[in-house]
């Protein structure tokens, strides 16, 4: 019980005790009544003044962990950067090396193209020159033709004229034997008139033996004449078998000129194509040289970039260095002030000192995942001075409402500021966000907003984006054909993954090479149910090649099984990248992770929240994007996790 005599002693008593708290005690212009006032106003200046160190000294003390953290972030960034500019480095010079290889090789095409345009030249003389010549032997064999259809016909004259000799030897042959018949009766008649008729014998031998003669002489010449008749026989059955031959010849030497004509053809077309070559290797002969100076000055650059890296590199851990003595002076400054605080804690005061802004901060569900903003959203609060008090529900669907409505009946209850939630699908939840609104507490909401609700902005990710980008990663994939599947929630109902859904059905249908399958699933796996879910979709479907999972659940999910099952040769696009989701990304069951940035929803939030009650506008929606995962670049994103 306070001592509330206005007796000197009364009120030394209470100089001595250090009790500054009698607000009731008044100025009566004693000593002791100036003194304990002068005290009074003295320890509450004190205590003020000390408090307010208390507290700049914990925001710095959160200012500075992020200080820390960024500052190793960046170290681990920089030193990435300059082990690449050294890799980098080194790759540009052994592509000198082969560009000096290169180069050479282009000198020895320049020779090879000279010589082969040389020969072209030649050939291209030498195919005319033959064209000329097989011109030259086709003319000539039509000559010879001509001349063996000439002499066919001769010989058919000469052979007609034979015909006509053997009917006049016919003839002849006739007249011999009228003429023997004639002598022979003349002599007879002769031998009748006795030695009147001798000079008529005569006569009659006489003209039997020219008709002799005349017989003989005509056998002979029917003989030769048949002997010339046979030649001639002989002779034309040769002609015609010539002619067959050289008609055959004919044929051949139009086929020549036909394939000497193709040939010709195509020696143009091969000289054509030559001198473009040849004009193409004096074009890049002519650039050689600008190409080895472009090489050597990417060379240079990137030695010099290379160096600046590395220099870079100390200076940052010259900077995480200092970041560290810095948070070790914050940590002394707190414990110094904390010792102060205990030291000064028996002197008394009384003073109307500002409530701490306290803030409910839910999210939808309690997974690694959001770790980062939990940790970031301490930070800030240590920064902005506020109180944060931090929740997720254990599970999805009933349950998870359930926590979700008995945490913001909380809230409704208790003296908060202000609430940031991630909403959880729930009749109960959107009543208690409304009530919550209506008592003019601002809200911001993290990736979607329930309907009538006013609220001060969103922040996330546009979830149809992240859908469509999870698309273009499963596309590159795929290579642009193929059958591919998407799990969509059948028992739960929440924008982000419905947009993430949309966007990737709608970024997938644009190429006509991959067909898309559906097939429904939990909004949280059981344990049998990856099991189920694969082997319908392989026996359905026994062609596909990736499967989407559009949150880290069912993502984490599928790789494990995907690990126990090597021998199921499936692609797995997800959303989201933690911890856990590394191994699997290096170990091949997730071909890309499309990762948010949960971080910065711990952060913003509270900002934003600050500048409303400083009076300030804030932007109505904040996109904070997403990037691919893959094992090419995971190492650069696996150090910051």
């Amino acid at each position: 019980m306070k001592d509330k005599s206005k007796g000197s002693t009364s009120v030394y008593n209470l100089i001595e005790r250090y009790d500054y708290e009698d607000t009731e005690l008044k100025k009566d212009g004693s000593q002791a009544s100036r003194i304990y006032h002068n005290y009074r106003e003295y320890f509450e200046d004190v205590r003020r003044k000390f408090n307010k160190i208390m507290s700049i000294s914990g925001q710095m003390d959160g200012v500075i962990d992020g200080v820390v953290d960024a500052s190793n972030n960046v170290k681990e960034a920089t030193l990435t950067i300059a082990d690449g500019a050294q890799d980098q480095a080194k790759d540009v010079s052994d592509c000198m090396i082969i560009i000096d290889r290169i180069v050479g090789k282009m000198d020895d095409l320049g020779v090879i193209s000279d010589d082969m345009d040389n020969l072209a030249h030649t050939m291209n003389e030498e195919n005319s020159e033959g064209q000329k010549i097989i011109d030259e032997l086709k003319e000539s064999q039509e000559r010879n033709i001509e001349a063996i259809n000439s002499i066919a016909g001769e010989i058919d004259k000469l052979t007609k004229r034979m015909d006509e000799i053997n009917e006049v030897i016919k003839l002849l042959y006739g007249i011999t034997s009228q003429t023997n018949l004639l002598a022979l009766n003349a002599s007879i008649e002769a031998a009748r008139a006795g030695e009147a008729g001798k000079g008529f014998a005569v006569v009659a031998e006489e003209v039997r033996k020219l008709s002799d003669e005349s017989r003989n002489t005509s056998e002979t010449i029917s003989e030769a004449i048949g002997s010339v008749t046979k030649d001639l026989d002989e002779l034309k059955k040769t002609l015609d078998v010539s002619q067959e031959v050289f008609e055959g010849q004919s044929d051949t030497v139009n086929k020549v000129t036909d394939t000497m004509n193709g040939i010709h053809d195509s020696i143009d077309t091969f000289v054509n194509k030559q001198r473009e070559f040849r004009d193409d290797v004096s074009v890049m002969m002519d650039e050689k040289d600008s190409l080895l100076n472009s090489i050597d000055n990417i060379h240079q650059i990137t030695e010099n970039s290379s160096a600046t890296t590395e220099e870079v590199a100390s200076l940052t851990m010259m900077q995480d260095n200092s970041a560290a003595m810095l948070k070790q002076m914050a940590r002394d400054l707190q414990k110094k002030v904390t010792e102060m605080d205990r030291v000064n804690s028996h002197i008394k005061v009384s003073l109307d000192e500002d409530r701490r802004k306290k803030i409910a901060m839910m999210w939808d569900i309690d997974v690694p995942f959001w770790n980062p903003a939990t940790e970031e959203a301490k930070k800030t609060a240590k920064i902005l001075n506020f109180d944060v008090d931090i929740f997720a529900p254990k599970s999805r669907g009933e349950a998870g409402a359930k926590e979700a409505t008995e945490f913001l009946s909380k809230v409704n209850s208790n003296e908060y500021d202000g609430l940031v939630i991630s909403p959880v699908s729930g009749r109960n939840v959107d009543e208690q966000v409304k009530r919550i609104s209506s008592e003019k507490l601002p809200v911001v909401f993290l990736q979607s907003a329930i309907d009538g609700v006013p609220y001060v902005s969103i922040i996330g990710t546009d979830n149809k984006e992240c859908g469509r980008n999870a698309a273009r990663s499963a596309i590159k994939l795929m290579g642009g054909e193929g059958e591919a599947a998407i799990g969509i929630w059948s028992d739960s109902k929440m924008d982000a993954i419905e947009d993430r859904a949309a966007g990737f059905i709608e970024e997938m249908g644009k190429t006509a090479g991959i067909k898309l399958h559906k097939f429904a699933v939990k909004s949280s796996p059981g344990n049998d149910d990856v099991n189920r879910i694969v082997k319908d979709l392989l026996a359905e479907h026994p062609d596909l090649k990736l499967i989407f999972t559009t949150n880290i659940d069912w993502g984490a999910e599928m790789a494990e099984y995907l690990r126990l099952h090597s021998e199921i040769d499936l692609k797995l696009v997800t959303i989201d990248f933690t911890k856990e989701i590394i191994g699997y990304v290096r170990n091949g069951q997730i071909s890309a992770a499309i990762a948010q940035r949960p971080v910065l929803w711990g952060s913003t939030p509270l900002e934003m929240l600050n500048k409303v009650y400083d009076g300030d506008r804030v932007e109505k929606t904040r996109d904070t994007g997403t990037y691919e995962v893959n094992a090419g670049n995971l190492d650069i994103f696996a150090k910051r996790m």
